[in-house]
């Protein structure tokens, strides 16, 4: 997957939904996940989601679902219709399971690991930043990975890769899971 540079157009218009973002934080304390800017950003994670899901990746229609219960938006029609079709199939007996309707979240995987990197990545990627700070910041080099992941007690590889990617919680899903269909 190649990064695509925003024009002109579209940092102007994160510029102004930034903007509205702080307006409406103003108003709603303890309500950002509503405002617009994380509206607008759950939006464009759904339409990718949609792809995933055309894809293979069931589990991405959970996710949809949750997004659109977490930022208070309105469920889009395609995952609406792929929702009650799934939901039917499994309470209607024409399936076993709900991971046979919805898939499994982490077919394969080890839980205990999965929960143990879920808990490490933001503290690893805040005490690097931390260290980056500092008047004289150490250089971002594998012996600053290898210090601090043993710190962690993890090794510099996946120091270095809980700093600088997966970039995306999301990414992350799916890499585990197994699906790149980026």
């Amino acid at each position: 997957m190649h990064k695509h540079e925003p024009s002109e157009d579209e940092i102007e218009r994160w510029r102004v939904l930034s903007a509205d973002q702080a307006a409406f934080d103003a108003k709603n304390p303890g309500r950002s996940y509503a405002g617009p800017l994380f509206q607008a950003a759950a939006h464009e994670r759904i339409e990718a989601l949609r792809e995933q899901y055309d894809a293979g990746d069931r589990v991405a229609l959970l996710e949809a679902v949750h997004l659109c219960a977490w930022h208070e938006l309105v469920l889009p029609e395609w995952a609406a219709l792929k929702f009650m079709a799934a939901y039917r199939e499994a309470a209607h007996a024409r399936a076993a399971s709900w991971d046979d309707v919805f898939g499994k979240p982490w077919p394969g995987k080890h839980l205990a690991s999965l929960r143990r990197r879920r808990e490490l990545i933001l503290p690893v990627r805040a005490r690097i930043r931390e260290l980056l700070q500092h008047r004289d910041p150490p250089p971002l080099d594998e012996e600053l990975f290898e210090s601090v992941g043993k710190e962690f007690g993890i090794g510099k590889t996946l120091c270095q890769e809980f700093y600088y990617g997966p970039r995306t919680r999301s990414r992350e899903k799916r890499e585990i899971r197994g699906n790149t269909t980026e």
